[in-house]
């Protein structure tokens, strides 16, 4: 992999056999290298995704209710809310020798390894507590169990260090890889994502069963080795030097993120499209719940059920990928979100047993690879480049302002209908209502030929 010793300001164009993006150039075989230590990277954080969600199974297990464990998750979406968009602006306007994300990736990956390795530990902890009169008082006077208690405490400190490492995973990618490939990487990466999750269905998750505190542990520092030497292999490229903010005095930093992010109309409508997605996930936990414990599934055949539909992107890999990088991405959002939400549709009325989960959960993710490749293709052409993690932190602003008030209404709704199959009606009624507003972002950016505002505060 090479930099090109001429000017910040290269354009991000392929010319004489090579693939450029900024000072970045890169032939086949390097671009081939490149993709490899990118897709173990993103293999390693699905995984410690999938180790993550024990927690609240732990906690079901331990009698807490929807609600309960909605406020854990909102607490740490609430820390999120100026922990995000500060290391994100950070990272834009970093430059050091080893890039202006990977210093922070290496920082903040090893506590989030810990945090998921001490997940299945925290029964115990609160079992070995309990020998303590203080403890015992406090753990007396908790509205519910202390087990579950100390398990959404270890939520909500790993969740900070995952938001980290995902948004700024997302901007390293964004900023190494080439513009004209970045459907066909979004594809190779939701494939090798398949190939790990059927690994983590079909072979791993059945030992939670009885050796969940191995399985975290070995899975944490196996990826927490694979993480890190993947991050330090990919080499970023040299950045044009950041902008000076003069209005606003010590504050400038802060009023400039505001006024650039949210002044505009363009970008507006941009960051309330996702919300409106990010509210349609906010009952993806339930469509678990409902095959775990209203299907009466252990984790093995959790595991083996949720695996087979995710061989769904080994076959469709390719092709989405393709499309993503033919058409404008901004064009193909809205009809996958609409698509999507068909399959929701359909799968509240039609899932009733484990066999019909797996039908229905192929469908799924046929619905899913495709908007997530579009995903993956769409934000460097809606966002200004030289600010791309401040634009993407201001749209996770949006989203981590519903993290916090929209989990808790929603686990008060499915607490009292008790009717975990809902999941899939609730999705479906946001993902048209996304769609519905992507057919405007494609109007504006239809209206300014392709071009995207570039923001200065002053």
């Amino acid at each position: 992999m090479n930099t090109s010793p001429s000017s910040p300001e290269i354009p991000a164009t392929t010319g004489a056999g090579y693939y450029c993006v900024g000072t970045l150039r890169y032939t086949q075989h390097e671009l081939y290298v490149l993709f490899f230590w990118l897709m173990w990277n993103d293999f390693t954080i699905m995984m410690m995704e999938n180790v993550n969600a024990f927690g609240k199974f732990l906690q079901l297990d331990h009698h807490a209710t929807y609600s309960q464990i909605a406020v854990f998750g909102a607490v740490g979406t609430a820390m999120n809310v100026w922990i995000n968009p500060v290391f994100s602006v950070w990272s834009d306007r970093t430059r050091t020798p080893w890039g202006r994300r990977r210093p922070f990736l290496l920082l903040a990956t090893p506590p989030l390894a810990f945090f998921i390795m001490a997940i299945p530990y925290m029964p115990a902890a609160y079992h070995y507590l309990m020998r303590f009169s203080v403890a015992a008082w406090l753990f007396g006077h908790l509205p519910m169990d202390g087990a579950a208690f100390l398990v959404g405490i270890c939520g909500v400190a790993l969740s900070i260090f995952n938001a980290m490492v995902l948004a700024i995973f997302s901007y390293l990618y964004w900023d190494v890889v080439p513009q004209e490939v970045l459907g066909r990487w979004t594809a190779m990466v939701r494939v090798v994502g398949a190939l790990g999750l059927f690994l983590w269905g079909f072979f791993l998750i059945g030992y939670a069963d009885h050796h969940m505190k191995a399985l975290c542990v070995g899975v944490s520092l196996f990826c927490l080795i694979v993480y890190l030497l993947s991050t330090w292999k990919v080499k970023e490229g040299e950045y044009p030097p950041v902008d000076k903010h003069t209005k606003g005095g010590l504050l400038a930093p802060i009023r400039a993120y505001f006024v650039e992010c949210y002044s505009d109309p363009f970008y507006l409508w941009i960051f309330g499209a996702f919300f409106i997605a990010g509210i349609a996930n906010a009952s993806n936990d339930y469509k678990n719940y409902y095959l775990k414990y209203d299907l009466h599934s252990d984790y093995d055949t959790f595991g083996k059920i949720t695996a087979i539909p995710s061989l769904v992107p080994l076959v469709l890999g390719y092709f989405f990928g393709s499309i993503a990088d033919r058409l404008h991405p901004v064009r193909v959002m809205a009809p996958t979100f609409f698509f999507w939400g068909l399959i929701c549709f359909g799968s509240y009325f039609f899932i009733h047993d484990k066999m019909s989960f797996v039908v229905w959960g192929c469908l799924t993710q046929v619905a899913m690879f495709a908007n997530g490749v579009t995903y993956g293709a769409l934000l460097p052409e809606i966002y200004p480049r030289a600010k791309f993690g401040q634009f993407c932190s201001a749209n996770q602003l949006c989203g981590s302002i519903g993290g916090i008030f929209v989990p808790i209404p929603v686990a008060m709704l499915f607490d009292s209908i008790h009717s975990n199959r809902f999941a899939y009606m609730f999705s479906a009624i946001f993902l048209f209502a996304a769609g519905l507003l992507f057919l405007k972002v494609n109007k504006n950016f239809a209206e300014r030929k392709g071009r995207v505002p570039e923001p200065h505060a002053g």
